[in-house]
């Protein structure tokens, strides 16, 4: 019988490492998305054991429409396709825009506060 597993993901830190496997390939950023169901298949196939992925949690930021409309639209869209997978459930924190103003990039702020908590509450 197959074990059930979860899994958790935080979504900038699979997006970033993934990038810096393949970047060789030109790619740029934006255009290399992971499929979090993908992402979760893949581990649930390489575990020792028989597993079936039941559930994946995808922990991200989300962009301000209001300051970046085009990746809030981007964002939304790709929550909306990724819960198409009803194992899928993705949780978004607002991204921070202190001192956006000079310079600095929109920051996350407390994903992985949000991937911790929930990690010991469903255990």
């Amino acid at each position: 019988m197959a074990e059930r597993v979860a899994v958790f993901l935080d979504f900038q830190s699979v997006h970033l490492s993934g990038h810096g496997l393949f970047e060789s390939y030109g790619l740029p950023l934006y255009r290399c998305v992971p499929d979090p169901a993908g992402v979760a298949d893949l581990i649930g196939q390489r575990r020792s054991r028989a597993s079936e992925v039941t559930a994946v949690r995808v922990y991200r930021g989300r962009p301000d429409p209001n300051f970046q409309p085009l990746p809030a639209a981007a964002n939304d869209a790709q929550t909306a396709q990724w819960t198409h997978d009803g194992r899928v459930q993705v949780i978004r924190r607002q991204l921070n825009y202190r001192g956006w103003t000079d310079g600095m990039p929109p920051q996350e702020k407390g994903i992985d506060v949000a991937l911790a908590v929930d990690l010991t509450h469903l255990i």
